[in-house]
Parts: C-alpha cells; structure tokens; sequence
C-alpha cells in the first residue's frame, strides 16, 4: 500500500471510529434531531437539571439569534430580540459566533433551531476527536495512540458534565491550538501552522469567553516552558506573532459591548477578590477531579456532575514524565527530534494543569488561620473581564483536555520500552503489541462508556402552537409573554421557553433569560405584576411601544385566568383566544413609548423618566400617610431562598409635590422599607422596595414587591418610606406602619453541591440582626404611657 493510500485509509478509519462513539453516545439524540434535548435531569438530578435545560434553551437562542443576524441586512448582532427595550442584550451571555459559523450551512435550510443546536452540540465532539488526534500523532509519532486519544478525550466526564453550556463543550481546538502553537514556537512551524493558529484560534476566542481564558493562560504557559527549555528564539516569536494579534485584535473588537456594560456597571462582579465565597475550595476541587476506576460491570449509577480523571490515564500521564529524565537545559534551535518535543510537552501540559487546578481554588484558600491568595485573586484585579466569571471549577476543562494527551505521551514511553521484534507466547505476539493491547482495555473499561438520555426540547409548549401560529399573523410589535413570574427560579423556565419560541417569528420581546440581566428588565418585570388591571397597561405603554400581550392559561397562578378573562376598561383588547391562551392588544396612541429612550440611555439621568428632579423631598412632618398596608396570604419561601411577592400599600401624598417613585435608577426615588420581626420586635430580613410609580398629591394605591424570611412562622411587617439620596437611605417624616403575616414554605433539601454554594453565598451576604429591632418596636417601645388617673 502507497503512503497515500495509507493515509486514506488511516483517515477513514479514524473518521469510522469518531462517527461510531458519537452515534453510540447520542444514538437516542440523533434520533430525535431537532425535537429533542439530553435529559439532563435523568443525568444531573432534578435541581441541576432543570436549571441545566434553562441554559439548553439559552444556547439554542443564542445560536439562533446570531445566526440570524448574520444573514440578516440591519440586523445588529448585539440588539437582540429579547428584554425588548433594552440594547446590547446580547452581550449579557455569550454570543457563540464561532459555533454560529460551523452551524449557519445548515442554518440555511432549515429554522429549526433545535435541529441546529443539535448539530453543532454533536460537531463539538466530532472536532474535538480529530483536534486531539491530530496533536497525538504528531507528538507520539504513533496512528494507534492517536486514534485512541481522539476517543477517549470525547469521553472524558466533564464533556458530561457540561452537557447544557455549548459554550464549554467548544474546547474543540485546545489540542489544535497547542499543536500549532507549539510548532511555531520550537521554530519547525511553517506558513501553514501560522494560517492554522490564526483560524483556530479565532474561532476558538469567539466560541466562549470562559474558554478564551483558559486558552489564554495555557498559550502563556507553554510560551513561558518553551522559553525556559529553549532560550528566546526571535524567528519563532515573528512567527507566532501574528496570529496571535490578529485572533486577540478580532476578539476585541467583538468584545466592545460587553465592555461597554461593563463600565455602566451592567455586568455583575461575581469573582470579588476582597470577598471570596467561603467553603472548603480544595477539599471541592479534590472531590471533583478525584480519579476512579469505575469499569464497565461496575459503574456508579447516574452521572453526577463531575470533572474526575479515569485513573487508568491518570496513571499513564504520570508514566509520561518518565520523558524528562535525565533533564538537560537544551540549547536553541536543537529541538527537532520527537523526544525533545516530547519533553517539552510533558512539562507544557503538566505545567498547565497544575495552574488550571489552582484557578479551580478560587481567589484565596484556608490553611490554618492564614488566608493565602492565589493566581485568580489577581487575575481578577489585572486582566480585564475575569472578576465576571461566575465558575472557578470550569478550570479543570484544561485539565480534562490535557489530560488524554499526556496519558498519549506516557504510551509512547511504555512501547519505547518493548522493542517491535521482541515476541512471547512462541513467538506468536509481540511484546509491544500486547503491551498496547492491555493498556487499551484498561482505558477502555475505564471510560464512562454511556447513552446520553433524551427529552422533548419543547415539552408541554405544542400545546401552545396554535397561538404562536395566531401571533405570527398579526402585525409585528413587540411582544409580552404571560406570565412573567417574579422570582427567578420560576421566571427562567418560562422566559427561556419564550425565547425559544421567538426563533419562529423573531419578534422583540420584553421577557427574556441571561446572565446579566439589562437594567429596564426587573422594573418592567415588577410592574408586569399588576397586569391586566388598567394601571399597569398605562406604564408598560409609557415605558415601551409595547403591541401585543400572550397569555398562556395553564401556566398562570391561580386566581390570575379569571382576571384575564374578564377584562374590563383596562385599555386591552382581545385579538385571539383559544383553549391554550389569549393574544391582547394595546392600541397605539401618541404617548406609547413616551419614555423608552430615557429608559434606555446610559449613564446617570438629571431627572428621573418622568422629568421630576432627584433632589431631596423638603417635607414637612405630616407631609403624607401610610394608610393601609395589607398582604394577601402567606408569604413564602422555597429552600434558602424566599420567594418575592407584592403587597398593597396604599399612600396619601399632602403636598403639592409629587414623589417621584418611577425608574430604573434609584437616586431620588422614594421607596418602601421594610423589616420582618419575631413578635418580640428582633428583625430576621430587611429591605427597600421600590414603589414603581411616582406619587402625586391625593391617595394612591401601589404594589411593592417584597422578600420575607426563609423560615416559617408569624411574623411583624413593619414599613415606612424613605428617599434613596447618592446611595443612602433618608427615612422622611411619615409614620411607620405594622401588621403581623405568616411565613411558610419548603426548608431546603439534603445537601448536595448547589446547596453548599447556596449556604455559603448566603453567609458572606449575611446581615446580623442580633441586636436590630424594628423601627415600628423602638417607637412602641417610647411611648410614654400616662399614669393611671
């Protein structure tokens, strides 16, 4: 057989072998293309999997949207369609233009978006295998070697893990970009490794931001071992130079409006290094990458989220150390044979795994009562974006992709061992051979060889198809999808649906799920409460041009369908109704979308959206009342978290000037705070809520939105006002009111790892409340009572 045709077939076998893992893992998947998901709470557990199937939906927008607006003219890439008013959305999340691009063939005859996911979802694998093929072979010399690192680096358990977040699957160049990255640097990089680096790593910095990290810094880490083992070598830094400028010029080009949030302060800091999340991050990180030897007879049931090493390449990782030794500084421009390049690699991705686990610690670790400080705590100060990065653990991706590699190169040392001609068993098999023989079941057995599960991608919504196929016939307009939930854990599950279904028609709308949620979100949200009742239409009007309202039945709370149902003069008329919902709409007139623009524009605002100056309230005593404050059942709370619910509270305002309660910046509103108290007056929960509307002379009726304790019980609510002033809080000159409400839920269920996180983010948010008594007790407690007569 001719070297060509050798390499035909080297290639169709390893294309044969790729396609087969994929198909046997997502056989069930391929099945069900484009109506279906991993069942991810089959693999994670019913909390991490429905919160997973949330960021599923996620993805597959995102990949919708940006495939559309690609192909469509005066479309802009980062006003997405949905949290309509708000501009730049997109640049809450990801924007996966590089897994866009390897879609948008497919893209192009069909709008299923789930079908499209789907193919990118399985095309991360498939370029995974021949990235981590690709950068074997040339490291070990060896076709066998390199087809079993393409499997088994597909198989590795966190791919499993981070199933729903495409985003991360995406590491598909690592090894490809270690390949031309490190031919570049040990000057035996020719012109096609440079174009090769430029275009894979481009890609690979607009596939996810976390990844561009994590690329970063292992780029930086084998520059550096290059460096220290080779000396500086300025044709290779020539070389290299340009694919690196043009991949991280492209990046940040791509990246000005995640800046650009990121200076209106849009973007939560998540990684505070002055304030590190508590726990025991190394006993975490150990658990998570501790190595098991699960076999095929006896695997753990279920595929908890995890990152952990098979030991079977843990072991053959360790053997490939055996490369460096004896150790010699070498001198430059002597690295050309395998074995030296072998070396380099070994001390390259071992050096980089090290790294990647100590970014998994987070910004500092505990030993003793010393609190050291770590690589990510300044990170986190020096290297733009990193403090909004939400996961440490997604570190050990690295480990997880470097990590088939080096148990590669430990093979390679192994057969080095065993000369070709030495045989046994009467000469009939070779020693080299049964030596990979056995190494390859014992990787094989080791492997979580499993079949990912499925689910509907849209259960429960075709029931809804026909008034989505009733929308899509009215005119366009931007969009409010009922309900729209309050609390996020509820709200998410619903607005990725909506979302998802948006993919059909493409119109804006107000709902929406992300990362970084855009500032007129939560304020629309809050006054969306009040819906259908005539008061809410009026400001949702005002503050958007917003034409149509769909409300799904079956999904609202009870007692809302009845409201919705029988609608009065709230301005709304019913367009559609069927036995899944109904499709209001809300005429247009002159003073629709009067305040959008205000709503809209960054930066601090002189007035607030309805012209009224943020200046401090010259109020006199008894300048207003609190009338009435009443809360309509219990309030409730669902594992550690308490479930936000309205209250009426209804206000008399006696001067003549207006309070102003409506915006989404706070200074100068005035707001209602609030305190929750045992019977005794010791406060357990606090708070400001806002008002959502200003508040003219006369009396008023409003629904701020509260959080009460996460414990149950009977309970005094006490409120007064105050006026928020350059982020203080100034009580004015009105009297508190109290009344006593219940408190009931679901306590939290048995520890699991969100639950850990959960506790300790609750703790460093932590207030004390020992020695705090409401304001409504400390008054009662000044009463002077009169002596008795």
């Amino acid at each position: 057989m001719s070297q060509k045709s050798g390499e035909l077939a080297f290639w169709a076998l390893a294309c044969g072998l790729i396609m087969a893992w994929v198909i046997f893992q997502f056989g069930p998947l391929i099945g069900c293309m484009g109506d279906c998901y991993a069942d991810l709470e089959n693999l994670h557990g019913h909390g991490v999997g429905i919160m997973e199937l949330i960021d599923t939906r996620l993805n597959t927008w995102i990949l919708a949207w940006t495939q559309h607006a690609l192909t469509t003219s005066n479309t802009a890439l980062f006003d997405a369609n949905a949290f309509y008013p708000a501009t730049g959305a997109l640049a809450g999340s990801e924007h996966l233009l590089a897994q866009a691009l390897i879609g948008l063939p497919l893209a192009a005859f069909t709008d299923n978006a789930v079908l499209v996911y789907g193919f990118v979802l399985i095309a991360t694998y498939v370029l995974l295998g021949i990235s981590s093929l690709l950068f074997a072979r040339w490291l070990t010399g060896s076709k066998a070697i390199a087809l079993a690192v393409a499997i088994a680096t597909m198989a590795m358990p966190w791919r499993t893990a981070e199933l729903s977040h495409l985003q991360l699957l995406s590491a598909s160049g690592f090894p490809l970009i270690w390949l031309f990255a490190l031919r570049l640097m040990l000057g035996q990089g020719s012109r096609r490794d440079s174009i090769g680096l430029t275009l894979t790593l481009t890609l690979q910095l607009l596939a996810s931001y976390y990844l561009s990290y994590l690329i970063t810094f292992s780029l930086g880490i084998f520059g550096l071992v290059v460096l220290a083992m080779r000396g500086i070598d300025w044709a290779s830094i020539k070389k290299l130079a340009p694919p690196v400028l043009i991949s991280y010029g492209i990046l940040a080009a791509v990246s000005i409006p995640y800046l650009e949030r990121a200076a209106r302060g849009e973007l939560a800091v998540t990684l505070d290094p002055e304030n590190p999340i508590g726990g025991d991050h190394l006993a975490n990180s150990l658990a998570m990458l501790m190595p098991r030897f699960d076999t095929l007879w006896a695997r753990n049931p279920g595929f908890e989220p995890a990152f952990f090493i098979p030991f079977t390449l843990l072991g053959l990782a360790f053997i490939a150390f055996a490369w460096l030794w004896p150790m010699k500084r070498l001198a430059p421009g002597t690295i050309t044979s395998s074995d030296q390049r072998s070396q380099v690699a070994v001390v390259a991705l071992s050096a980089c795994c090290v790294f990647a686990f100590a970014m998994t610690l987070g910004s500092h670790i505990e030993v003793g009562e010393a609190s050291i400080r770590l690589p990510s705590y300044w990170a986190s100060l020096y290297v733009p974006g990193f403090s909004n990065l939400r996961a440490p653990h997604r570190w050990a991706i690295v480990i997880g992709t470097a990590m088939p590699i080096l148990a590669a190169l430990g093979v390679a040392w192994l057969v080095r061992l065993f000369p070709q001609e030495k045989t046994f068993l009467s000469g009939r098999v070779s020693l080299r051979g049964f030596v990979m023989i056995t190494v390859g079941i014992l990787v094989a057995i080791n492997l979580p060889w499993m079949r990912v599960p499925i689910r509907p991608a849209l259960e429960g919504a075709t029931r809804h198809e026909r008034l989505y196929s009733a929308l899509e016939q009215l005119p366009h307009g931007p969009v409010l999808e009922i309900p729209w939930h309050l609390e996020a854990i509820l709200r998410d599950r619903e607005d990725s649906t909506y979302m998802l279904a948006t993919t059909r028609h493409w119109r804006p709308i107000l709902n929406g799920f992300t990362a970084h949620l855009p500032p007129p979100y939560l304020l629309l949200n809050r006054i969306a409460q009040g819906l259908p009742e005539a008061s809410a239409v009026r400001r949702l009007s005002l503050l958007t041009d917003l034409r149509w309202i769909v409300v799904h039945w079956d999904l609202l709370p009870p007692g809302k369908k009845n409201a919705w149902q029988k609608i009065g003069s709230s301005g709304l008329v019913r367009v559609y109704q069927d036995a899944e919902g109904a499709i209001f709409s809300i005429p247009p007139s002159r003073s629709s979308g009067k305040f959008m623009d205000s709503l809209t524009r960054s930066g601090p605002r002189a007035d607030t959206l309805t012209g009224l100056p943020r200046m401090a309230l010259p109020l006199e005593p008894n300048a207003g009342t609190i009338i009435s404050l009443e809360a309509d059942g219990d309030f409730r709370y669902l594992g550690l978290f308490p479930m936000k619910r309205p209250v009426h509270l209804q206000i008399e305002n006696q001067t003549s000037v207006t309070w102003p309660g409506l915006d989404v910046q706070t200074n100068g509103l005035v707001q209602l705070r609030y305190s929750f108290s045992t019977l005794q007056g010791q406060v357990v929960a606090e708070g400001v809520a806002p008002l959502d509307a200003d508040i003219p002379r006369g009396v008023h009726w409003v629904n701020p939105i509260l959080a009460g304790p996460s414990a149950t019980g009977r309970y005094l609510l006490c409120a007064d006002l105050v006026q928020l002033l350059q982020g203080s809080v100034q009580p004015l000159p009105i009297a508190p009111v109290e009344i006593e409400v219940d408190v009931s839920g679901v306590g939290p269920e048995p520890e699991n790892e969100l639950q850990r996180l959960a506790i300790a983010y609750n703790e460093l948010h932590a207030k004390d409340f020992e020695a705090e008594v409401s304001r409504c007790a400390q008054e009662r407690r000044h009463i002077v009572h009169p002596p008795p007569e």
